[in-house]
């Protein structure tokens, strides 16, 4: 089902939608803490999820106020199970079942074609400022049902699984400098799908989906002109529904890169983990003193079939 939002929006609501997308921060946060983590670790990384900061207080009073936060009410069962519930609920999908997350980015994309970083409060506030002129309280998945009819009439997400196909080319754009003078080796930098990956007519990869790259290495020029060269690597990107999609570099990547003006070839050396997405592959960048602004786009490659879910229906 096609998702025409703006022609049920009145006119001030239509501009204000329109100027709110511009005031996200990036803010790059894995949406798993990872599996076997220690129940604190995982609430922690809930409320950095939810709210961009850990507040102060006991564990106990902490899982509280983020039950409330979400759901609504406290939930009886031990700490970890309390936890568990949680993260199910924000972040796993199932048909007839969204999580809030793939919910509050379908609707970003139904409104903006792209989806943005940072806290899920504050991303919610901004959707209900631009659909509704204000925010509202309660638990986020209420909240987040009262938009829903707005895109549908019977405010339910159409949901349907996809596979993304491993060596789809991916459109990325480095969202901070990368410098062979002022950067150094191990600092990370954020970067983003420039353009959304459709699948099918479905989409699989949304604008504005961030990751986190890292520089591997950096060699400076040297004697008998001797280019500058910087080693990076790419962390995984996200799906419409938040699945993690690992990306790498390869042949095909060299091929589309050529076209953006930019010396580029992949290597094996410099290979790197980012966390539980896995090893990827390196890229190096060639010139006298290698210098990639915030905006420059570059081309990267799914790595593996990743199955997820996205919305049904017409979406383009």
């Amino acid at each position: 089902m096609p998702f025409h939002l703006l022609r049920h929006l009145t006119r001030p609501q239509a501009r204000v939608a329109m100027v709110v997308a511009f005031f996200f921060s990036v803010v790059v946060i894995p949406a798993t803490a990872g599996e076997g983590s220690a129940p604190a670790e995982r609430l922690a990384h809930l409320e950095l999820i939810c709210l961009g900061q850990n507040p102060t207080g006991s564990l106990s009073q902490r899982l509280d106020d983020l039950e409330r936060l979400i759901l609504g009410e406290t939930q009886p069962g031990t700490i970890p199970e309390r936890v568990a519930t949680l993260d199910n609920v924000l972040f796993t999908t199932t048909s007839p079942r969204p999580s809030l997350l793939f919910q509050l980015n379908a609707l970003e994309w139904a409104l903006y074609h792209r989806v943005f970083t940072g806290p899920l409060l504050t991303r919610l506030e901004h959707l209900e400022t631009a659909l509704q002129g204000k925010t509202t309280e309660g638990p986020l998945g209420a909240r987040l049902a009262l938009l829903r009819p707005l895109f549908l009439p019977a405010g339910s997400l159409p949901v349907t699984r996809i596979d993304l196909t491993a060596g789809t080319l991916v459109p990325i754009e480095l969202l901070a400098d990368l410098s062979s003078q002022t950067n150094k080796p191990g600092e990370s930098f954020p970067f983003a799908v420039a353009e959304t990956v459709f699948q099918d007519g479905l989409v699989a990869l949304p604008r504005g989906s961030a990751g986190e790259g890292r520089i591997v290495k950096i060699q400076p020029p040297g004697r008998m002109g001797r280019d500058a060269e910087i080693t990076v690597v790419f962390g995984p990107l996200t799906a419409l529904d938040g699945t993690p999609v690992p990306v790498t570099t390869g042949e095909e990547c060299i091929a589309a890169n050529k076209s953006q003006s930019l010396t580029l070839r992949v290597t094996a050396a410099g290979m790197i983990a980012l966390g539980p997405a896995g090893i990827l592959s390196g890229l190096f960048v060639r010139g006298k003193e290698v210098f990639l602004g915030r905006g420059t786009r570059l081309y990267v490659q799914t790595s593996v079939v990743t199955p997820c879910f996205t919305l049904a229906g017409g979406t383009r």
